[in-house]
């Protein structure tokens, strides 16, 4: 259905509009001649009569508004809001990482979208946007009212939402983690999270932006020789047995709200470097703070062979590394091994924990 469209103002009185009549009119291909109206529309303000608007036996597309100072000039998807009593609503989303910068298009793959009631905090719409559409405005029509916009960027392979229907009962986190506590079978996503209000008003466009934070801190562990001269022979007698790397206890997910909440933790294998001559470990955690009482171990089998007091060794290196406050935030743990010691540091040609090795 082709529409036809015309908005109509009546008189001022102190720049303000005191009569508003919106026509809409459908043409049809079967009939000839006329049109029939179909919505006579007001807002705030009573209705002005008029008679029906004639489209003749040709389709129009297009719309009519005669402009005022107290009207905004609307396009037809406007006019369409406008007829239903809704109003239509743009959406940016941004990422400024740690340099307050634009990264969305860098960091953020795909981003879960979910507008709530703002009294009821009840889901209202919900919207999936990747690729080029991450860069596009979103645009919403809602009715009148105000709403929370909230979205979660990456929630990929490795993430689900559940209980989407309502803001206080939607949690992300990996598939194992969403109902119970436990230990994670994998890594999570490279998760981001960001909240607006808004409030959609017809004949009022707005232009809100929601801005995305990090949920997730990066673990980039290795596990080398502490003889450079003797890395190959190093690896291949440590290859059969290998590395793990616990970590505990962290965050197991997290609500739309941004509340933190259970209780996990990890175990995972390293994998041998690219050259064969380190293991490598890398996997993300959901976010924690630079004094969070956590704990990593290296092991081979059952073996502990170190054992890292992650407050502690955040407040070692102040310069190198710092979680609180920091979007892309890092732990790097580089592990050196001799016959006699391994040691620790945020730097591969750096040692500074020494930990003896005994049997």
């Amino acid at each position: 259905m082709d529409v036809v469209a015309a908005l109509f103002v009546q008189g001022d009185a102190g720049g303000k509009v005191q009569r508003v009549a919106l026509f809409l009119a459908a043409g049809t291909q079967q009939h000839t001649g006329r049109a029939d109206l179909f919505g006579i529309i007001g807002h705030d303000v009573p209705i002005l009569l008029g008679q029906q608007l004639i489209a003749g036996s040709r389709l129009l597309k297009q719309a009519v508004v005669i402009q005022h100072a107290g009207i905004t000039a609307l396009g037809g998807k406007h006019l369409l809001a406008l007829g239903k009593g809704r109003a239509v609503n743009t959406i940016v989303f941004s990422y400024l990482a740690d340099d307050n910068q634009e990264h969305l298009q860098e960091y953020v793959d795909g981003i879960d979208v979910f507008i709530f009631d703002a009294k009821g905090e009840v889901l209202v719409e919900r919207h999936h946007l990747e690729r080029e559409r991450l860069l596009s405005p979103l645009e919403v029509t809602l009715p009148e009212g105000d709403y929370k916009v909230v979205a979660v960027g990456n929630a990929l392979t490795e993430t689900i939402i559940g209980k989407e229907d309502s803001y206080k009962g939607s949690s992300v986190s990996r598939p194992e983690l969403m109902e119970k506590d436990g230990r994670a079978s994998g890594t999570f996503d490279r998760l981001y999270l960001g909240e607006t209000a808004i409030t959609s008003k017809v004949m009022n466009e707005s232009r809100d932006v929601v801005r995305l934070y990090s949920q997730h801190v990066k673990i980039h562990a290795v596990v080398l020789s502490d003889d450079d001269n003797n890395s190959q022979t190093w690896f291949e007698q440590n290859k059969e047995a290998g590395f793990r790397l616990t970590m505990e206890s962290l965050s197991a997910r997290f609500y739309l709200s941004g509340q933190r909440a259970g209780e996990t933790s990890f175990d995972l294998p390293f994998i041998a470097g690219e050259e064969n001559d380190r293991f490598v470990l890398d996997f993300n955690t959901l976010r924690f703070d630079d004094k969070d009482p956590l704990m990593i171990r290296l092991m081979q089998g059952d073996k502990v062979l170190c054992t890292v007091d992650v407050a502690q060794y955040i407040a070692q290196y102040p310069e190198q590394i710092w979680i609180t406050g920091r979007q892309e935030a890092v732990l790097p743990l580089f592990f050196r091994q001799n016959p006699l010691s391994l040691s620790i540091s945020v730097k591969p040609w750096e040692a500074v924990d020494v930990v003896p090795i005994t049997d």
